[in-house]
């Protein structure tokens, strides 16, 4: 009987260089090529990190003020320390080495900043600054924001509640050129020290600017990153009254 069983197959052979141009481009797909641009972002951002912790431990362990701090780090690693991350570096630096002591710091410097805002209640008044942003230490002043366009009434209203304001030297700000600063001693009800209020006055149409506002990074909840809080706001995240 004639055997028709089916002969084998001779299957082409793949050449090797086609295997191994194969091999290159999977390797070439599961490997990320990062661009010349990005790795140096990367070593700049490694670089603006360091920088911003160096301060912030000088700042926080040293009890450096906060320009010396940053001068000396940027001097030291040539690179220029932007006010956020120099900020976020610093309640890193609270959150690392003080948590407990910075966490009871900042609720008296809050409390005693609610006493001064409702103190204020006549006038639009907000929290802002370090003390509400989470970045404050012991030395550090409650800073208010009133946006009212008669600023010598703010002063007549607390001499005649029998607070002694007077008139200080302006700062910087990112809202923009005050009207008039005020400064004053308020006693803290819970040391018993007295915390430094500066009261900066603005016209009312300032309001709508607000350059502290920033989306919060892993130390701050969202409203310590809202650039401004009033008193009624600032009771309720301190569950007060």
């Amino acid at each position: 009987m004639a055997n028709w069983a089916t002969p084998p197959m001779n299957v082409p052979q793949i050449p090797r260089i086609w295997m191994c141009i194969g091999k290159c481009l999977k390797s070439v797909k599961e490997k990320r090529i990062v661009p010349p641009e990005k790795k140096s972002m990367d070593i700049q951002s490694r670089l603006l990190r360091q920088a911003a912790l160096s301060a912030a431990e000088s700042v926080v362990l040293d009890g450096t003020p906060w320009a010396a701090a940053r001068d000396c780090a940027q001097n030291e690693n040539g690179i220029r320390i932007r006010s956020d991350v120099l900020e976020s570096a610093v309640r890193e630096t609270w959150a690392t080495f003080k948590p407990r002591d910075h966490e009871s710091l900042l609720h008296e410097k809050r409390l005693c900043a609610l006493k001064a805002l409702r103190l204020l209640t006549p006038f639009d008044a907000w929290l802002c600054g370090a003390v509400l942003n989470g970045c404050a230490g012991p030395e550090t002043s409650i800073r208010i924001e009133v946006f009212e366009d008669d600023a010598k009434s703010v002063l007549l209203f607390l001499l005649d509640a029998g607070i002694d304001a007077q008139a200080i030297d302006d700062e910087p700000s990112p809202v923009g050129k005050q009207d008039l600063t005020l400064g004053f001693l308020l006693k803290n009800d819970i040391c018993g020290d007295f915390e430094a209020i500066r009261i900066e006055i603005f016209p009312k149409h300032f309001k709508s600017r607000n350059p502290r506002k920033r989306t919060p990074d892993a130390w701050q909840s969202p409203w310590e990153a809202s650039g401004r809080i009033s008193a009624e706001n600032l009771a309720e995240v301190l569950v007060l009254p």
